[in-house]
């Protein structure tokens, strides 16, 4: 067999798997990282367990121990120019918040259109006329990009 060429001979492997990324540069960035690890504190546990559900193969990780911990990360070098230690823990909280809940919602709103699937359309679950902030009729995407919208 010919050796291979070009790209053919790099081997790529992540060592790493984030979502809600934010990135500037590579000494500012932020967003939620995960990791196979045990549980800390009930805030982790919340978001494991809806990620966990969420997942494909949900039944097999149960099963092997330790689970996925969404936990998020924040390396923005920008904060250290900030006045004082108090302006920069409220820029650490602002941004790991708008990750952190971002993420949540995404799981919330994933979790309630699977189980809204097998549910029948019942005259209370009709939108009413005056009720136009209700996200019921749109999609996932739509849903969510509704929920950032309202954060900024």
């Amino acid at each position: 067999a010919a050796p291979a060429e070009g790209l053919g001979r790099i081997s790529l492997r992540p060592n790493g798997f984030y979502s809600h990324y934010l990135f500037l540069d590579r000494n500012n960035f932020g967003g939620v990282h995960f990791e196979q690890r045990d549980v800390e504190d009930d805030e982790e546990n919340e978001l494991a367990r809806l990620f966990n559900d969420n997942a494909v193969g949900a039944e097999d990780e149960r099963r092997g121990g330790a689970s996925i911990v969404p936990t998020v990360v924040c390396g923005w070098n920008i904060m250290q120019y900030l006045a004082n230690d108090v302006a920069q823990d409220y820029f650490r909280t602002v941004i790991g918040r708008f990750s952190k809940d971002v993420f949540r919602k995404q799981l919330m709103i994933e979790q309630s259109s699977r189980t809204r699937k097998g549910l029948t359309v019942s005259p209370t679950s009709v939108r009413g006329a005056d009720d136009d902030e209700d996200d019921a009729d749109l999609s996932p995407q739509e849903q969510l990009l509704a929920y950032t919208r309202k954060m900024i």
